[in-house]
């Protein structure tokens, strides 16, 4: 039996990230009750999300909770990392998981961390809101990778990027996938319930409800669905546009007051609502409501909020870019994420009777290959290298 460690930092986030860290580590917890696992959590973190049977929490009493100090404006003081560092060595264990770099710290103990996708690297200037992010974060990652034992990440489109960016070893990234709760996302639409939430965001009974999920971080290109929801009102199409995601506990760069700018600008204030976080709950009864997702983003390591939606049935306009094409097959409606008119377009065409009702079919189908099963399934062996009833003399 071996002891496994959580970097707990985005255990409570209200991201993907956070979803991710909860449904992976959970499925780990499960498929490998055998060994003892353990979080380090901030004081108080340990309340907010629960936490699986099995894993137990560590508090360390640090000045600043990891996932806000270690955001792209803020930094870990030396004394807490100490702090985690002295916490992670007293716990014993065999080996730490960091479910993202960007929260990464050093342990002294093997370290499997998991790098999410190249985004910052690529397009910098719609990550970092300062020079000093920027370099405090490359600092960071360069030694995360120098100093991680293993390191995995969530698709074949990060992990080539990740070749290419870093000069990797391509046998030392581990493909992962990631999954979705199957309570919150599925197919099964209560109309009661869908033409409530309707109702709520304004949309008339002969409009159309185009949804965005996830932070107002630049480069989720909103502000080009913002433009295809002009274009679609100019050309007579009732259609609101709900922005789910970002405000408070959001402790990445964002570009919200832009956003809203933007938004009285066009003169369409009446048709987009920024709904700011909400509960995953509400959030599965929003993404049934809607006619499309609207995914726009210049780059993603996954993509799980088109996951999401294709449980759900719903329709999804994506860039194409990134890791998009593996999550959607050939369900997604793909246009160019730098072309407004490119995108009204394809809202156009995947809101046709036809393609709805080929997304109720198929899209959980689709969905349902993915899950943090198998990628705890993948994960495990990785950290089970370090049980010590492994390692040969």
């Amino acid at each position: 039996m071996a002891t496994f460690l959580i970097d707990g930092a985005t255990w409570n986030n209200v991201r993907g990230y956070g979803r991710f860290t909860r449904g992976l580590v959970s499925a780990l917890v499960r498929a490998g009750n055998r060994h003892r696992w353990a979080i380090l959590l901030a004081p108080g973190e340990e309340r907010e999300m629960p936490l699986p049977d099995g894993l137990e929490p560590r508090i360390v009493k640090v000045s600043v909770r990891p996932g806000h100090a270690a955001s792209a404006e803020g930094r870990r003081s030396v004394r807490d990392m100490l702090l985690f560092r002295a916490a992670a060595r007293q716990s014993r264990a065999d080996a730490i998981l960091v479910p993202t770099v960007y929260s990464w710290f050093p342990t002294g103990l093997p370290t499997v961390t998991i790098v999410h996708d190249t985004i910052a690297e690529s397009l910098p200037s719609l990550v970092f809101p300062t020079k000093t992010g920027k370099f405090l974060w490359n600092l960071k990652v360069r030694a995360a990778l120098a100093c991680s034992a293993s390191l995995a990440t969530v698709s074949e489109s990060a992990r080539s990027s990740m070749i290419e960016r870093w000069k990797l070893n391509p046998d030392s990234i581990t493909v992962l996938t990631e999954g979705f709760d199957r309570d919150t996302f599925h197919s099964n639409r209560d109309e009661i319930t869908s033409r409530r939430v309707r109702t709520q965001l304004g949309v008339p009974p002969d409009g159309r409800l185009a949804i965005t999920v996830g932070g107002l971080s630049p480069h989720k290109n909103l502000k080009a669905a913002i433009h295809a929801c002009a274009l679609l009102r100019k050309s007579g199409i009732k259609v609101v546009l709900a922005l789910a995601g970002g405000g408070a506990g959001d402790v990445f760069h964002s570009e919200a007051e832009d956003l809203r700018a933007l938004v009285s600008s066009l003169g369409i204030v009446d048709s987009v609502r920024f709904l700011g976080h909400i509960s995953d709950l509400d959030l599965g009864d929003l993404v049934r409501a809607a006619d499309a997702l609207l995914f726009p983003s210049l780059l993603e390591g996954f993509g799980l909020p088109a996951l999401e939606a294709l449980a759900c049935g719903t329709p999804v306009v994506t860039s194409g870019r990134g890791a998009l094409p593996e999550v959607t097959g050939n369900l997604g409606v793909e246009a160019d994420p730098n072309d407004p008119s490119a995108l009204a377009s394809a809202f156009i065409r995947a809101t046709t009777p036809e393609n709805a009702e080929l997304l109720k079919r198929e899209g959980p189908k689709r969905a349902a290959l993915f899950t943090w099963e198998e990628s705890a399934k993948r994960l495990l062996p990785v950290l089970e290298k370090f049980d010590p009833l492994n390692q040969t003399s």
